[in-house]
């Protein structure tokens, strides 16, 4: 409205309020749009009721596929009590939750999964943000193998050392000075540690 009343100057308030509601918008969409983690709102039942596009990139699936979907379809049947613990647990908890499982990728293959849960009571569903910890679980798993390996290979020889040095004490290749004696306790005790 043109003029300078109080009805044109309200006009003018709410068109200003109106921009910045939809510039807002338009800002928190581009957020959860171009995000890199899969963000994503379940109900009550444990179905999608919305899901954003970085589900393409980490499962492979488009986001009209899950949406109406069940949750339990996907997730790994090891996961399943746990998954639809938490997110009963979600509904009536104030803090956030968080939760590992492994969610089927469209391949077939499970990609393990870092979740953070937190019910909304305006929007009565659970607002969940999932990101891809499949690279972390594999280097976790390396290291296990790692230190399994080597700890496997170093005690072998040791304990190869260790009999030798059991047949040293006992004498079986001659008697030892008393200097060599203490040499061998101590190397003993070194070894053991």
């Amino acid at each position: 409205l043109q003029g300078k009343d109080e009805i044109a100057r309200l006009d003018r308030v709410f068109r200003q309020m109106a921009g910045s509601l939809e510039e807002a918008i338009r800002k928190e969409r581009a957020v959860v749009e171009n995000a890199a983690d899969v963000i994503c709102s379940i109900d009550s039942e444990g179905k999608f009721l919305a899901i954003n596009p970085a589900v393409e990139k980490i499962l492979h699936y488009q986001p009209q596929e899950l949406i109406g979907a069940r949750l339990v379809q996907y997730v790994h049947a090891d996961d399943v009590e746990k998954t639809l613990a938490v997110i009963s647990q979600s509904q009536s908890e104030i803090d956030e939750l968080i939760l590992e499982n492994r969610i089927r990728h469209k391949d077939g293959n499970y990609v393990d999964m870092l979740w953070s849960l937190h019910w909304s009571e305006s929007e009565r569903s659970t607002i969940c943000v999932l990101h891809d910890i499949t690279a972390r679980k594999e280097l976790e798993r390396l290291k296990r193998d790692f230190v399994a390996m080597v700890s496997h290979d170093l005690r072998t020889p040791l304990t190869s050392i260790g009999g030798f040095f059991s047949l040293l004490q006992a004498g079986a290749y001659n008697e030892l000075s008393d200097s060599g004696k203490r040499s061998l306790t101590n190397v003993d005790a070194t070894l053991n540690r």
